[in-house]
């Protein structure tokens, strides 16, 4: 951390998730963040490893006979090595199959907001909501990090994801509406009215659960489809509302639209976009998508 980080006295925000663990912060009333990965892998301890990497600056810590890569270092000595990184938490929820996660995400945790720089600093952290299916184990995975961030110092509380979706985006229709969170291990929804939860559930479908399914019909490693998922995919049009200020002829490439009806509507919305005489040619947009270049005329 650095000094002003440690002579911060407000209230922090935490999120604890199956991908990433996240702080947020205010400073000069704007929020600032700070994430790290929320993976490792092991490796076979020697005191010339472990000096190599102390000099590199990995994040590590030595556990028995092996040395802990966690955070977002354990992503590059995966691609090094050609492995999946392993994952302290499944679902969501600590993973009761893997001895090392309850250290693995105090010692992420305790990197990313080190300890209260006042008694009591209070800070709020996410807990997924109670699945569809019933099964859970909520409880253990928020006593035991309810009881990291007490032994930091802090006088933690607990808000579900979706709930804290709608405190964070809904203060226009005095937060009544629905958050959803599409998180890596799970997917939350919560209905609230003027703030009070009325309805809030979650289902095991999501950032993860689309990495194992790439991977499995590409070959590839989950890691792998995370990682390209990461660079490249967009939502809710943030790609349409950069190329809708070029000012280009509003002709669309048609064969685009035959073939692909949402194309066509989002087309539609910024045709300049997709202009065979614009500088974003309509085999540079197919390129983006993933289509192949036949859905578009040969450019002259």
């Amino acid at each position: 951390m650095s000094n002003a980080e440690q002579d911060y006295t407000q209230p922090l925000g935490l999120d604890v998730g199956s991908s990433r663990i996240v702080a947020a912060r205010t400073a000069d009333k704007k929020y600032r963040y700070e994430a790290q990965l929320n993976a490792f892998i092991t490796l076979p301890y020697s005191k010339l490893a472990e000096s190599l990497l102390e000099r590199e600056g990995v994040f590590h810590e030595v556990e028995g006979p092996e040395i802990v890569v966690a955070g977002d270092d354990s992503q590059r000595f995966a691609e090094v090595f050609h492995v999946e990184t392993r994952r302290p938490m499944l679902n969501g929820l600590l993973n009761p199959h893997e001895p090392h996660s309850l250290a693995v995400v105090r010692s992420i945790i305790a990197k990313l907001i080190g300890k209260a720089t006042a008694e009591g600093q209070k800070i709020l952290f996410s807990v997924p909501a109670p699945p569809a299916s019933g099964e859970d184990g909520i409880s253990y995975h928020a006593a035991s990090i309810r009881q990291i961030l007490t032994d930091l110092g802090y006088a933690p509380t607990s808000i579900e994801e979706g709930l804290a979706v709608v405190f964070g985006e809904l203060d226009g229709s005095n937060y009544s509406g629905i958050g959803i969170s599409c998180g890596s291990g799970l997917s939350n929804v919560c209905l609230a009215v003027l703030s009070v939860p009325v309805m809030s559930f979650s289902i095991p479908r999501a950032g993860d659960f689309i990495d194992m399914q790439a991977a499995r019909v590409t070959g590839d490693l989950a890691t792998r489809m995370r990682i390209q998922k990461e660079q490249s995919f967009r939502l809710n049009g943030a790609w349409w509302k950069r190329c809708a200020a070029r000012s280009h002829p509003p002709s669309v490439c048609p064969s685009s639209i035959n073939r692909f009806p949402w194309f066509s509507a989002a087309a539609r919305s910024c045709p300049r976009a997709f202009s065979n005489n614009s500088p974003m040619r309509c085999d540079r947009a197919n390129s983006h998508f993933g289509f192949p270049k036949s859905a578009c005329p040969p450019i002259p």
